[in-house]
């Protein structure tokens, strides 16, 4: 499980953040990162799974697999998985300068305060 803070920031948003209480609420082995001021749910390699629709058809395999080719090296299984889902899902890559995710516009990254990069 990975618990680097990389991963905390990762998941520190609120398209995993929202998911979280179903999650708990099925298994009791959730993990969690508690900071002073907050909670964070950091999923497993597996939840992040189930939140990929129809991960299972040979197009979202291919398109895993395409992705995987763009990516820079990645600390863990659960990187490779929140960046997957990020993408097909939200839209969304990490930003590596800035660790934070950036929304894809026209081939263009933005930030959540709309700044290009």
């Amino acid at each position: 499980m990975d618990i680097t803070p990389k991963y905390i920031k990762m998941c520190d948003c609120p398209e995993i953040q929202q998911v979280a209480e179903r999650f708990y609420s099925e298994d009791p082995d959730t993990n969690y990162w508690e900071g002073p001021l907050c909670k964070i749910w950091l999923p497993r390699q597996d939840e992040l799974q189930e939140m990929i629709p129809c991960l299972s058809t040979h197009i979202n395999v291919q398109n895993l697999f395409e992705f995987t080719l763009t990516l820079p090296d990645i600390e863990s299984w659960e990187q490779l998985w929140i960046r997957f889902l990020m993408y097909v899902k939200f839209n969304k890559v990490w930003d590596d300068k800035k660790d934070e995710w950036a929304k894809k516009v026209d081939g263009l990254l933005t930030t959540e305060k709309g700044e290009i990069s």
